[in-house]
């Protein structure tokens, strides 16, 4: 029973470490323009199914690219 709680108290640890250092190099690399993203899975429901030249070229003078 006690090595389970091991287990849980290094992933909770591991946890806590991965949120911190993704907070400290948010601050200091904000990202670039463009579109909120959702978490995990980003910006993929925006991506284009056809005609992808047109929308990539849209956002390029949209966003700045």
């Amino acid at each position: 029973m006690s090595s389970h709680i091991y287990i849980l108290d290094a992933l909770a640890a591991l946890s806590l470490a991965y949120v911190v250092r993704r907070l400290l190099l948010q601050r200091r690399n904000p990202p670039p323009p463009g579109p909120k993203r959702l978490p995990l899975i980003g910006n993929l429901l925006d991506m284009p199914t056809s005609h992808e030249w047109l929308t990539f070229a849209e956002w390029g003078k949209q966003w700045g690219g």
